[in-house]
């Protein structure tokens, strides 16, 4: 079981790591805004982007189809995805009764993944 603690632990070692690459915030990178194109193509969507979930926000390193630069966190699926110690799937937010009435669910486009840094934060 993981506690309260746990978390709190866990997120302050994340937002550290993000802290240490130094990401947030910089200049567009053609390999980034390639992988959201891709991604885009891949699953067939108008949107992709590449975010970095940051303490009130998530930044988007890149993005296709989307005008925003960032959204609050808590209008995203990555801030939940982040929280869980593995995939989070929701087939239909609209179906879900946790998920109806987030933000997210307005726009039926959007996905979450997350990745672990190498150094495990």
């Amino acid at each position: 079981m993981v506690t309260n603690s746990q978390t709190v632990e866990a997120e302050a070692a994340r937002q550290a790591a993000l802290r240490d690459y130094a990401i947030l915030d910089t200049a567009p990178e053609a390999d980034f805004d390639d992988l959201a194109r891709l991604a885009a193509q891949i699953a067939g969507v108008p949107c992709s982007a590449i975010g970095f979930v940051d303490a009130d926000r998530v930044w988007f390193k890149a993005r296709v189809g989307l005008a925003a630069d960032e959204l609050p966190r808590e209008q995203t699926l990555c801030a939940a995805a982040v929280q869980q110690p593995g995939p989070l799937v929701v087939p239909d937010l609209t179906q879900e009764p946790a998920w109806a009435a987030h933000p997210a669910a307005a726009r039926p486009w959007e996905s979450c993944a997350s990745w672990t840094a190498s150094r495990g934060r």
